[in-house]
């Protein structure tokens, strides 16, 4: 950021360190240093009533750019955000109200302008929690309770239905099917809809499969041994034929529970047919643990 001084005569010395500081001392006797950053955005001004304190900011300002240059580099290296502190739950206790409370709410119930707020103000004590994060809550909850009934649902009919083919175009097609009849998201309706399409020929179908014996191999050629003991050729590296071939890992799907809310019911039902996105909503949804 800073050019170093350049060492010659004294004249150029001081002429280099009047041209080249880039903290200057403005006409209402406070210093400011200025940075071009030099790629178009924004010049930079740092203000202080001595050098020093500009140079601290600057060196502040250095440091909060290194550290956010080395978060971009661990997310480079490994592809991950930063991770997602657990969120508290929420638990409703009933709130004791206080004499004066208690007082004017019973003013309050006995002006009809103010009844509804009082009512409220109870209902809130007695829960524990305000009316809009109960409702939110109810609203969560009821959300979760149809989407886990939808996987399991979804999954009985595919389970029952051997001859469907499980593909996004078929899926669609079923959930419109339902939602064009007002059809609840069922097994049994599930299976209504794939013969009425069916018998329709708008679902597509499972390949056939080849059943028929391929060709016979040719017989293997054996050698009569000569008297030296011969190693198979896969010995020679110490791993079997069948270990050797490295297995791919699994892919893992990180889910959250706003980017399901986020998801529109077609798309949710779409994607249920993931088996990774079914196993990171069962994870997701699934009851905390009884202590």
């Amino acid at each position: 950021m800073f050019e170093p001084a350049v060492l010659d005569s004294p004249e150029t010395d001081e002429i280099d360190r009047t041209e080249r500081d880039p903290i200057t001392k403005l006409a209402d006797g406070r210093f400011c240093a200025t940075v071009d950053p030099g790629d178009g955005s924004p010049v930079q001004k740092f203000y202080g009533s001595t050098k020093q304190q500009v140079i601290a900011k600057l060196i502040e300002a250095q440091s909060h750019a290194t550290k956010k240059i080395r978060e971009q580099k661990r997310l480079l290296k490994t592809g991950h955000a930063q991770t997602e502190p657990a969120q508290p739950v929420t638990e409703f206790k009933p709130r004791s109200l206080s004499t004066d409370e208690q007082w004017r709410i019973s003013q309050d119930l006995q002006d009809p302008t103010k009844t509804a707020s009082a009512v409220k103000r109870l209902i809130e004590a007695e829960i524990g929690a305000p009316v809009d994060i109960v409702r939110s809550t109810l609203n969560l909850a009821q959300q979760q309770a149809r989407r886990a009934k939808w996987i399991e649902e979804a999954r009985v009919f595919v389970d029952e239905q051997p001859d469907y083919h499980n593909v996004p175009e078929n899926e669609r097609l079923l959930v419109q099917y339902l939602e064009s009849h007002k059809l609840d998201y069922t097994a049994t309706n599930l299976a209504v809809a794939f013969e009425d399409l069916s018998s329709g020929g708008l679902l597509q179908v499972k390949p056939a499969t080849d059943n028929s014996p391929g060709p016979e191999p040719a017989p293997e050629q054996v050698t009569q041994p000569t008297g030296e003991r011969v190693r198979p050729r896969s010995a020679q590296t110490g791993i079997p034929a069948r270990a050797s071939t490295p297995r791919p890992a699994p892919v893992q799907v990180r889910l959250t529970a706003d980017e399901v809310n986020r998801m529109s019911p077609e798309e949710y039902r779409r994607r249920l047919n993931d088996p990774q996105f079914r196993a990171a909503v069962d994870k997701l949804f699934a009851p905390a643990p009884q202590r």
